[in-house]
């Protein structure tokens, strides 16, 4: 008699595969959407952009995240690094005061 083979890893594969493909077609619909939307840092966003920008965040942020305490210590040091981070990963679209390029 042959041994039974274990599916449970299986049903879990399967799982995790689910998963990653709605979080893939979540991102590839919400590149799609956005060059049409007219998005733009410039304005507040419309409705149609707060929807995606939720469903993404709802996406990429796990829920536990809202009760984590930030790991980083407060003080001027890590705020000038976040500084600097914003102003090579951010300003260009959101200006570097945070409002919008200009």
């Amino acid at each position: 008699m042959k041994p039974t083979r274990n599916l449970r890893p299986a049903i879990r594969s399967q799982g995790s595969r689910r998963a990653v493909a709605q979080c893939g077609l979540t991102v590839l619909v919400v590149m799609l959407a956005v060059p049409f939307l007219d998005c733009t840092a410039h304005e507040g966003p419309s409705k149609a952009e707060t929807a995606l920008a939720n469903m993404a965040k709802d996406v990429v942020i796990p829920l536990e995240a809202e009760q984590k305490k930030n790991p980083l210590p407060d003080n001027d040091e890590i705020v000038k690094q976040g500084q600097q981070i914003f102003l090579q990963s951010c300003a260009l679209c959101h200006g570097s005061d945070g409002r919008g390029a200009h």
